[in-house]
Formats: C-alpha cells, sequence, structure tokens
C-alpha cells in the first residue's frame, strides 16, 4: 500500500519552469469562453480509465489496483472549463478547481483532492496551444488545451509522467463551445 501510495503521489506532482510571457495574440484568446463536455460520462470515464490503465500496465499485482483506483479518485470529469486569458493573467476553471495565474510564471496552489498537499502550476502558451503544467517531487502532469479551426470545440489532452509509473498516463476529452468569442 505504502508503494501505491507513493506512485500515486508522484504521478500527480510536478516542477515548474519559467518563461517570458507570451503575447495572447487574438487566435490564441478563441479559446476563452465556457466549453462543456461534449461526450458521455461513461465515455470520457472510459477514456480516462484506458489512459490509467495503460500507465500501471507493467506494475506488479495488486499494487497495480490500488495505483489505478488512487489514479481514478483524483482524475475528476470536469463537465465545464472556463478560460479566460489576457497578456497579464491567464485563468481556467474547472468543476474541482481554479488557476488564475500569470502567463509562464510558476504559482502553488493546493492539489485536487488533497488540500493538504500543494502543486506548482504554470500556465502558457507553446505553440499557439494553451497549456498547464503541474509538478511536484514525484512527476509532472501537463493538460493542453488545443481548438479545433472552428472555434466550435476543444480538445483538452492530459499527459501524467512519473519516475515511479512504468508508462504516462495519456488521455484526450472533447469539449464544445457554450459561450466565448
Amino acid at each position: 500500500l505504502g508503494l501505491a501510495a507513493l506512485v500515486l503521489a508522484g504521478a500527480l506532482s510536478t516542477s515548474a519552469w519559467t518563461q517570458d510571457p507570451p503575447p495572447v495574440d487574438g487566435e490564441v484568446r478563441r479559446v476563452a469562453g465556457s466549453w462543456e463536455l461534449a461526450i458521455s460520462d461513461a465515455d470520457a470515464q472510459a477514456r480516462i480509465n484506458r489512459g490509467i490503465d495503460q500507465a500501471v500496465d507493467a506494475m506488479p499485482p495488486i499494487v497495480d489496483m490500488i495505483a489505478a483506483g488512487q489514479l481514478r479518485g483524483r482524475t475528476p470529469i470536469s463537465h465545464r472549463i472556463e478560460i479566460a486569458l489576457s497578456r497579464i493573467r491567464i485563468m481556467v476553471r474547472f468543476d474541482a478547481a481554479t488557476y488564475d495565474t500569470a502567463p509562464g510564471l510558476p504559482d502553488t496552489c493546493p492539489m485536487v483532492g488533497n488540500p493538504g498537499e500543494t502543486v506548482q502550476v504554470v500556465q502558457h502558451v507553446v505553440d499557439g496551444d494553451l497549456q498547464q503544467v503541474f509538478t511536484t517531487p514525484q512527476g509532472r502532469r501537463w493538460n493542453t488545451f488545443v481548438l479545433s479551426e472552428d472555434g466550435e470545440s476543444l480538445s483538452f489532452s492530459v499527459v501524467v509522467q512519473s519516475e515511479r509509473l512504468p508508462a504516462a498516463m495519456r488521455f484526450s476529452l472533447p469539449y464544445r463551445r457554450v459561450s466565448g468569442p
């Protein structure tokens, strides 16, 4: 059980870097607005579960089940995502947490599902896509938001890496625009 807890802590942790705040041009600003999950909860959970199962597949029996259960508990489905962008602030609000930071500058926030722990967060624009990087001593999580060409759908992709996980946890969920530019 102790190993599974260490694996989970490592998978959900991150260490951040800094960069100069990038300009947030009109094209990137199109990601601003409110977005809702475009698939059923069951389909979203199945996508998350596939990512978790692949990440823990090479772990010993029992440990893989414990780690997978903890990862599932720490990876909630967000039914709605709200995004606001400017040159000096990036705000992303999920169902369970809000991150409001200066672009490219790290900030310490409570960890979702465990307010006694903190995570370092960096939000920035990378190659025209909005990205969040969450870092703890045990690992790193990248959330990437990619806007469709027509601006009406958003792909929310997650990658979690930790030296305690035999493989990265990866999944992607589709969202549709509710309001915004």
